[in-house]
């Protein structure tokens, strides 16, 4: 009777290996070639030492936006600044972890809060006067996009969703911002 035990055995594991390698392949490129951001938010506001809630929940739902979007995403934790010196500081630590990371682009977000209103550690989206945003290019270092908007208050009740909701359409911007520069 022939035995057949060694030349499959072989033929399996040789299998094995390909459909392996096949599949590690497949992985590298889509990590290879997936478009990458870093971001950082920075919260304006001379009242406050620390990160308020808002912000973190602003941060959250970017990093979920880009993620659903296909962008392999990263950030530098959101900061509290309250002058001009330290938001340099920031941009350049910010922008220098997006190069060492390898990512594509980087955004610094400010959002200036209203000194007089936002005493309080439960700033909600009402507190917020302005967004600003900076989007950088990390292969050239050249700024690709930088403006602001004014925020629009919401109706009733200032709640986490409404800061939810603003954060899913400044997302929503940026993205358009680096779609059209990119191409």
């Amino acid at each position: 009777m022939y035995n057949c035990y060694l030349p499959c055995k072989f033929l399996g594991d040789f299998v094995k290996k390909i459909v392996s390698v096949f599949f590690i392949a497949v992985l590298f490129c889509s990590a290879m070639f997936g478009k990458s951001i870093s971001f950082q938010v920075v919260q304006h506001n001379k009242s406050l030492t620390d990160v308020c809630p808002t912000v973190h929940i602003l941060e959250d739902e970017l990093l979920n936006f880009f993620f659903d979007v296909g962008y392999i995403v990263s950030n530098e934790p959101a900061v509290a600044s309250n002058n001009a010196n330290k938001d340099s500081q920031l941009w350049k630590s910010g922008f220098n972890a997006s190069v060492d990371g390898s990512c594509d682009d980087f955004i610094q977000i400010i959002l200036d809060f209203n000194d007089t209103d936002s005493a309080s550690e439960n700033i909600q989206l009402g507190y917020i006067n302005k967004v600003s945003w900076k989007v950088a290019s990390t292969s050239t270092g050249k700024i690709i996009a930088e403006a602001s908007d004014k925020i629009s208050k919401p109706m009733g009740a200032d709640s986490e969703d409404n800061v939810r909701i603003f954060a899913i359409e400044l997302a929503a911007k940026l993205l358009k911002i680096l779609k059209t520069v990119k191409g």
